[in-house]
């Protein structure tokens, strides 16, 4: 889902296209312009923590904290204003207001809410690094940043956001099983990835772990994946010795094969507390088990036997192809086990509740209600016997907020769900390690996120199906939002609710192929009766949307790692609300396996 920072946890900004630079500020001193550095382990003016400023946006705060925040400068509304580090200022001053803004593929434009530009690189050579400035949208990568968390152990390589690190594994994971074969595809991968001089394995690890921890909160084992990252690291730098041998390569690389296969059911038995390194282990084994299999006649070239020697003992390939395809059982097995547990936790955290409040402030008279809410992150929604503002009178509002508990349960369901694909997409693939065709194209899947909204629900509508959004008109009534009409294919498909007197169209971009189109990358917005407020967020930095921000805050999307695409939407709606909405998001990806019979 789209980035949210947590509390009190810090964030390195990273500049698209940058393996080793991240954002800072120079110093401590004010006004300094923030520009792109070479990223150093202790320098902490490369860290940023982010306070909400409300109106979806975030003050951006760098050390010494609570003192310096940054700002465009002397508020101006113009390209090429410079983003600095400058002192605290009261709320209403917004050239300190930041949204972030998901641009697709894990990036994000940062805009400055006084001015509605972005932040931009500017001024990057061969030999000078860029400069930090808001300017007009754009598609230049200088416009799009990925943020990682720091870790709480220093690393000396440069932060990767997870979405990179997950990419780069599946990555190395397609051209594996995209060889037919390559001799060495497998024991390349592991080497050119998980090994390298200058960087250690349990750093980049640790990054990864510090990421998943921030993003899904799971309760990882500090302890016991240290000790995990010290095993794995001493096994793949023998298998990077392997990897150069002239002689007995195959009998080495068996031998240590089987050594890593002695760790797959200690890791298995802490997956759902370990989630990270399950991935990363299986990702070691099955790669190089496969190689075993597919390279077996390099690996183990025939030579005369010596009646000395006494029985041949090395394993045929199809004992090693058996041993590849159990291999791949146990981990997808454990894999799927590990999810199920951390979505059911997830789950865990929403309830409902009675409780009573005072009708108002000094009354003897108690008003009873009955409340929904999400320990994951502080979400609640209250629903009272007795509600004159909304003008329900007496209502059921036990009916009420269990009605909400259902509906956050189905939509953080659906989140969560895409969160776990997003954190394994390697895992997804390791099915097909044991065949040497090629793999099949990928499949368009459909994700509903919803329903959103009250309990009330009267006049049913629909998107229209496999199509494309090209434009939105959100409608409002002095600053109400009271209805939507969505254009597929460029034609309308009807009111829902009323037009109001302020209409927000939004307007979908053609580039020049489909992959350069313009699409909406996430919904949000305000809900408790009915929806209150709903804004879109595109992949060209637009933003566009109407109401009032109170009651319960929403987000509708799914996780930025599958690169999803909103596609449609539908619910309910009666003549001067928006009832309920349900968001419909398609993304591709590698289907799952036939079995064979």
């Amino acid at each position: 889902m789209s980035f949210k920072p947590q509390p009190n946890q810090l964030y390195y900004l990273i500049p698209k296209g940058k393996t080793i630079d991240v954002v800072g500020a120079p110093n401590s001193n004010i006004p300094v312009q923030i520009e792109e550095q070479s990223y150093q382990k202790d320098n902490e003016h490369q860290r940023f923590k982010f306070d909400p400023a409300g109106n979806k946006a975030w003050w951006f705060l760098l050390p010494p904290f609570k003192e310096r925040y940054l700002a465009i400068d002397g508020s101006s509304q113009g390209d090429g204003a410079r983003v600095i580090q400058w002192q605290f200022e009261p709320p209403k001053k917004t050239n300190l207001h930041f949204q972030f803004l998901p641009a697709g593929n894990g990036y994000y434009r940062i805009m400055a809410i006084h001015s509605g530009k972005f932040w931009e690189i500017i001024d990057r050579s061969a030999t000078q690094k860029g400069r930090l400035v808001q300017k007009s949208y754009n598609k230049n990568d200088g416009q799009l940043f990925s943020l990682t968390p720091v870790p709480n152990v220093a690393s000396d390589i440069p932060p990767v956001a997870f979405d990179q690190k997950s990419d780069i594994e599946r990555t190395g994971t397609l051209a594996i099983l995209g060889k037919i074969p390559e001799v060495g595809a497998g024991l390349s991968f592991v080497v050119g990835l998980f090994w390298k001089a200058n960087d250690p394995l349990a750093d980049l690890w640790n990054q990864m772990k510090t990421y998943v921890d921030a993003r899904i909160r799971t309760l990882l084992m500090e302890d016991t994946m240290n000790k995990m990252s010290l095993q794995l690291r001493g096994h793949i730098t023998t298998i990077e010795e392997i990897s150069r041998a002239d002689e007995n390569k195959g009998i080495r690389l068996a031998t240590k094969v089987d050594a890593i296969k002695s760790l797959r059911l200690e890791y298995i038995e802490v997956a759902k507390t370990a989630l990270p390194y399950l991935v990363a282990l299986g990702n070691v084994e099955l790669s190089l088990r496969r190689t075993l299999y597919t390279d077996y006649d390099a690996l183990f070239p025939p030579k005369a036997h010596d009646p000395a020697d006494g029985p041949k003992l090395l394993k045929s390939k199809s004992q090693n192809l058996q041993e590849l395809k159990t291999a791949i059982s146990e981990y997808k097995i454990a894999f799927d086990a590990a999810i199920t547990t951390l979505v059911a936790n997830r789950m865990d955290k929403i309830h409902w509740r009675t409780e009573t409040q005072m009708r108002r402030p000094r009354s003897p008279y108690e008003v009873k209600g009955a409340r929904a809410y999400d320990d994951f992150d502080g979400w609640s929604l209250a629903f009272w016997d007795y509600d004159d503002t909304a003008n329900y009178g007496v209502r059921n509002y036990k009916e009420w907020a269990e009605f909400a508990y259902n509906q956050r349960k189905l939509q953080i369901q659906v989140q969560y769900d895409t969160e776990m694909k997003d954190l394994g997409k390697s895992a997804l693939l390791w099915e097909y390690f044991d065949q040497i065709t090629p793999l099949p194209a990928p499949v368009t899947y459909r994700v509903k996120v919803g329903a959103i909204g009250g309990l009330n629900h009267y006049n049913p509508f629909n998107g229209v199906d496999n199509s494309i959004i090209t434009a939105i008109e959100v409608f409002s009534q002095n600053g109400d939002l009271c209805g939507l009409e969505v254009f597929y294919n460029g034609r309308g498909n009807g009111l829902q609710g009323k037009k109001g007197n302020k209409t927000d169209r939004l307007d979908l971009a053609k580039g020049a192929t489909r992959e350069d189109d313009e699409f909406i990358t996430s919904v949000y917005g305000y809900y408790a009766d009915h929806i209150d407020a709903l804004w879109f967020v595109t992949s060209h930095g637009k933003i566009v949307g109407a109401g009032k921000e109170q009651y319960s805050f929403f987000s509708a999307d799914i996780a930025d790692g599958l690169k999803g695409r909103l596609e449609k939407i539908s619910g309910y709606n009666d003549v001067h609300t928006l009832q309920q909405l349900n968001f419909h998001w398609k993304y591709n990806e590698v289907p799952p396996k036939t079995p064979t019979t």
